[in-house]
């Protein structure tokens, strides 16, 4: 089952890309790993997997 689009950001493709790029853009000289990011965003590993490549 697919989430719904988020209403205010009609651009992305989902909640979670907003969640990763938003945790991304703040701290832009930090290596964050998979598991670092899933555990921020709340999403699923293999959605946050898929979205980051």
């Amino acid at each position: 089952m697919r989430a719904a689009e988020p209403p205010l950001l009609p651009i992305l493709r989902s909640a979670v890309v907003g969640k990763v790029i938003a945790l991304l853009a703040m701290d832009v000289e930090r290596w964050w790993t998979l598991d670092e990011i899933t555990a921020r965003v709340g999403g699923a590993y293999p959605t946050v997997s898929r979205e980051v490549r």
